[in-house]
């Protein structure tokens, strides 16, 4: 029974993914919104909730691969040793397209002013904001998102359809926290439409970050909390800033695309699969 059941999720590997990935963060929210409120202002049981992804790359990883496979996804994953203009790519790509989606705004509707979100801080107040978001959204969804479900995706269908595809699944995977009132603050209160349209570009750049830093997972999770920190801090009041920020968003994901190919995403000789099979090979 078990051979047959391994075997079985070995060839349904992102299926089973999916499903343990949307079972475990919907339950868990519907159920905490429902019958357990009080859970919401838990920061412990509001940051698990979300770990949905990670969770279950962790387990499959080590289901097929064994621990060897699961060492090796881990220290693959947390690459570190990534040419530092990838750094700045991670942490500043994000904040200075927002702040270009600014100038796009004032052109687009000149009379219509912007209020931050928040206030100016100082340096030092916005740096633990950025560290402690690093535990909700970018540590439990990265290492599924991308350490697992890209490289599986990308073989089957190339970086850009494959990227395409788990866009739209990523930005489904939300869907509670837009349809549940009181979670809507996880996704910034963002209105459904335009954070479908902004997941697409998103998962174009992380992709592309992928792809070049070797599989580095960390550099990906240093873009996730780079979006969720900037959307929150330099996002504005206007409803109109969100087609300006879909627009800047959807040029330079294009931008890349044009530049370094649809295909890898990627200038350097890539090998989509080396990552997903060196790993399950190490059993």
């Amino acid at each position: 029974m078990y051979k047959r059941v391994r075997e079985w999720i070995s060839a349904h590997q992102l299926h089973t993914f999916f499903l343990l990935t949307f079972a475990y963060s919907w339950i868990y929210w519907i159920l905490m919104a429902n019958f357990a409120p009080w859970m919401i202002y838990e920061p412990a049981f509001y940051i698990l909730s979300g770990y949905g992804p990670t969770f279950a790359a962790l387990f499959l990883t080590g289901f097929l691969a064994g621990g060897n496979g699961l060492k090796l996804f881990l220290k693959r994953a947390l690459n570190w040793r990534v040419n530092f203009i990838w750094y700045f790519v991670a942490l500043f790509s994000i904040p200075l397209m927002l702040i270009f989606a600014r100038q796009v705004h004032d052109i687009l509707y000149p009379s219509i002013g912007l209020t931050p979100i928040r206030g100016l801080q100082p340096i030092y107040g916005l740096i633990p904001i950025f560290l402690f978001g690093i535990l909700y959204g970018p540590l439990g969804e990265e290492l599924g998102w991308r350490g697992f479900a890209l490289p599986r995706m990308q073989r089957q269908l190339g970086a850009l359809f494959g990227s395409l595809v788990l866009g739209v699944i990523w930005a489904a995977w939300h869907l509670p926290l837009h349809l549940i009132p009181e979670l809507r603050g996880a996704v910034g209160n963002t209105p459904l439409i335009w954070f479908f349209l902004l997941n697409i570009p998103w998962t174009v750049l992380f992709s592309w970050l992928y792809n070049n830093t070797k599989g580095s997972v960390l550099l990906a999770i240093l873009l996730h909390a780079s979006v969720n920190f900037s959307m929150g801090i330099l996002r504005f009041t206007s409803p109109k800033f969100y087609p300006s920020i879909t627009i800047v968003f959807w040029a330079v994901a294009l931008l890349v695309i044009v530049i370094f190919g649809p295909r890898k995403l990627s200038r350097k000789d890539v090998d989509l699969a080396f990552y997903t099979d060196e790993v399950l090979k190490s059993r």
